[in-house]
């Protein structure tokens, strides 16, 4: 069981705060790319996204860092680590800054994968030279931003807007809280003689937290809930 405590009296933005992720979003983007989606919007999104890596000579680069988006998002990626990143300029200088060590142990996954392929170059050569693969993915990252994202992020950012707006509207009464909390994630409910916001994971241990921190997201197609230090992060897809 998960409990968020909301403590004192509405609003409640000392307990649920918003945040937003241009690099995490980018990333799933690409998470989505290997899944070839069969139909649907993303389904021509994708087709056109893998022709345009053609024509601007980037996909070799995509092939070689495939293997990376494929069963998840790599961790350095992910949206706590990543909150606050919003520039060009401070996604290059997010990469710079991190430690060799870190970029790495984002790459474990892939490295350990039993049945990874033999030939699987990025596993290789993160193992035999993490720098040079580290330069190489912040490059390969900023082409496809630059290119292809950008433009894209552009588009989505007035969905981010508007879900902030939802977000802050909802924190004015606990009845309001729950009704917007159990739209993008149903198993919350609400204890109001106890005003706590619970979760029932189903797992015995019992988690208390006074901080829940919402991550909407365009391309993630789940709802995961994470916990890091003393914060619940909920990552959840925003209605389009």
């Amino acid at each position: 069981m998960i409990t968020v405590r909301l403590l004192g009296t509405a609003p409640f933005h000392h307990t649920i705060s918003y945040s937003v992720s241009p690099l995490f979003e980018l990333a799933s983007s690409l998470h989505l790319l290997t899944q070839a989606p069969a139909s649907g919007t993303s389904a021509g999104w994708a087709e056109q996204m893998l022709q345009d890596f053609q024509t601007e000579r980037i996909m070799e680069e995509w092939k070689y860092f495939l293997p990376l988006f494929e069963d998840a998002i790599p961790a350095m990626l992910d949206p706590i680590r990543t909150s606050g990143v919003m520039s060009v300029e401070e996604q290059f200088s997010y990469f710079v800054e991190m430690p060799t060590a870190t970029f790495q142990a984002s790459l474990q996954t892939l490295i350990n994968k039993p049945d990874r392929e033999p030939g699987n170059m990025l596993a290789l050569d993160a193992i035999q030279d993490a720098d040079f693969v580290k330069g190489r993915f912040s490059l390969f990252l900023s082409s496809y931003w630059q290119l292809f994202f950008a433009e894209t992020w552009e588009k989505i950012a007035p969905l981010f807007v508007r879900e902030a707006e939802q977000i802050f509207a909802s924190l004015h009464s606990p009845e309001a809280c729950i009704s917007f909390l159990q739209k993008i994630a149903p198993p919350f409910s609400y204890d109001q003689e106890r005003q706590e916001l619970q979760w029932d994971d189903r797992f015995p241990e019992e988690i208390i937290t006074e901080q829940l921190i919402l991550h909407p997201s365009y391309f993630f197609p789940s709802t995961t809930l994470l916990k890091r230090e003393q914060s619940i992060h909920l990552i959840y897809p925003i209605e389009t």
